[in-house]
């Protein structure tokens, strides 16, 4: 049986052997060089032609290169305190023609590196702003042409990270004051907010040049927030008082000193050529500079000036009203609407014969009705109540020439309501609410003249050949008329000079004047990058 299986097995297996074999035989002639067979004839059937494979070049992958990461500390970062500054009140009262000897800002907090000017805005022409130390000086010498004139100061801090910035604004607004005074080439009047009635300054026009200032042209030359009663001026100085000092410039090359102390009230100030009274409680009168005439008060053969205030003994026990003072004399009224004077008595000043040192009661007055008594040059004149009248002595022009009046002698043709008037050295004027009354060197008698518009509000004051009085019109308006050769109108150089009053310093707007009063805005925010 075996044999027989096996038998099977070598039937099976040997034609697989033999093709194996064959097949082996084919590989092993064609590796020798058998030639191949020839192509087939062409055909005329088209052969698609295969779409060519695009083998993209193979993507070098660049080794990874790991560095070390190094172990940072973090940063505390130190914070940076916000500046914050402001400047003192006195930086906004930028106005024209005041010097302004420096003003710095107050820090609040942070480092400030510099201080610069933004470019918008308009900063004063005549200012410097110091980058060191913030500080503003300087003349301003021009205002805004609109209503609002602004201007921002930057304080940089460190590495210029951190900024502040103060915004400054000046808004426009129309002075309401009727408290005008008259020199000889010029006016000067007490500036006060509308709304809060804060005393701004002293405003000017005209010739200032006693004071040493040319400009002619409406501009402060004192400014402060106190509180101003009045401003008095002669040929050679100024004066400004409030309740509680009197501060005086005596020479042009002067600044403002204080002549009578803190701690007093002082009623009023007058100033002559070349001396000045102050009332003191409506109970004292001191004087001070030349004596030269007596008129301090005193024998001007002992001791010819003073320089500190001296107190004149005056007669009166009772309190006064009012004080005036011409050149080289002085006249008051008390509260028993008498009159008195004392210095200077060539002309006939203090209304007697011969001379007399200290108050002398003026003669031939009504007596028991003087409202108020007024001094200019070398005469007087008081306004009498009751009898309505008005009475002048000393040496003054009436119908057109110089005239010496030895006594007092009454202005006829003056209506019988004046309440009030100013004296001029060529015309002297009373006046009512509505008309006043003129007479002097180119008048023959009294001239009536009605008032433009409105009611007079203060009184008629008198210069050098114009005049200035306040009217109101729903607001308290200035007027002026007369010559205009020095800017004494308050209206511009092309107005020589006017024969009826014309509403003066209409110099921003018509009629009123305008100011910049400022408006300070504090910005605490970084700008814009």
């Amino acid at each position: 049986m075996r044999k027989i299986y096996i038998f099977y097995l070598f039937v099976l297996f040997l034609p697989m052997l033999i093709i194996m074999n064959g097949c082996h035989y084919l590989d092993e002639e064609a590796s020798v060089g058998t030639p191949p067979l020839p192509a087939p004839p062409p055909t005329t059937t088209e052969v698609e032609t295969p779409t060519p494979v695009v083998i993209a070049p193979p993507v070098v992958v660049p080794p990874v290169i790991t560095t070390p990461i190094p172990i940072v500390t973090p940063e505390v970062e130190v914070a940076i305190e916000p500046i914050k500054f402001h400047y003192p009140k006195t930086m906004y009262d930028f106005y024209h023609g005041i010097k302004i000897d420096e003003i710095k800002p107050t820090i609040e907090s942070g480092k400030v590196e510099k201080f610069v000017l933004d470019k918008e805005g308009y900063f004063p022409i005549g200012l410097l702003l110091n980058p060191n130390t913030g500080a503003i000086s300087g003349t301003p010498i021009k205002y805004a042409t609109s209503k609002e004139l602004k201007f921002t100061i930057w304080a940089l801090g460190k590495n210029e990270r951190e900024k502040e910035k103060v915004q400054l604004t000046y808004s426009f607004q129309v002075i309401k004051s009727t408290d005008i005074f008259v020199g000889n080439d010029h006016v000067c009047s007490i500036v006060k907010e509308p709304k809060d009635y804060v005393t701004i300054g002293v405003l000017c026009w005209g010739n200032l040049s006693m004071i040493g200032d040319p400009l002619i042209e409406p501009h402060f030359v004192y400014y402060s927030n106190e509180y101003l009663d009045r401003v008095e001026m002669n040929n050679n100085g100024m004066c400004v008082m409030t309740d509680a000092f009197i501060k005086c410039k005596l020479h042009k090359d002067e600044i403002f000193k204080k002549i009578m102390p803190i701690g007093e009230n002082y009623n009023n100030i007058t100033m002559g050529a070349t001396h000045t009274c102050a009332l003191e409680n409506s109970k004292k009168i001191k004087c001070w500079g030349s004596n030269t005439f007596g008129q301090l008060g005193k024998d001007p053969s002992v001791v010819s000036f003073f320089e500190t205030p001296i107190e004149v003994v005056i007669n009166s026990q009772i309190d006064l009203n009012d004080i005036s003072a011409g050149d080289n004399h002085t006249c008051y009224s008390d509260n028993d609407d008498k009159a008195y004077c004392w210095g200077d008595n060539r002309f006939g000043q203090l209304g007697i014969t011969g001379t007399k040192i200290g108050p002398v009661l003026v003669p031939k007055l009504p007596q028991g009705k003087v409202l108020f008594v007024a001094s200019k040059g070398n005469f007087s004149c008081a306004v009498c109540y009751e009898v309505n009248q008005v009475f002048c002595w000393g040496e003054m022009y009436f119908n057109g020439v110089k005239k010496i009046f030895s006594s007092p002698t009454e202005i006829t043709g003056i209506g019988a309501d004046v309440f009030a008037l100013d004296l001029g050295l060529e015309e002297s004027c009373a006046h009512d609410e509505d008309y006043f009354y003129c007479w002097g060197k180119y008048i023959q008698g009294v001239v009536k003249r009605s008032i433009p518009t409105g009611k007079i509000n203060g009184k008629v004051q008198i210069g050098d050949g114009f005049y200035c009085m306040t009217i109101s019109t729903g607001v308290d308006e200035v007027f002026c008329w007369g010559k205009n050769d020095k800017g004494q109108l308050g209206v511009e150089s092309y107005i020589k000079e006017s024969s009826v009053p014309i509403p003066a310093l209409p110099w921003k707007e018509p009629i009123h004047l305008v100011l910049p009063r400022p408006t300070p805005t504090p910005i605490f925010s970084l700008p814009t990058q």
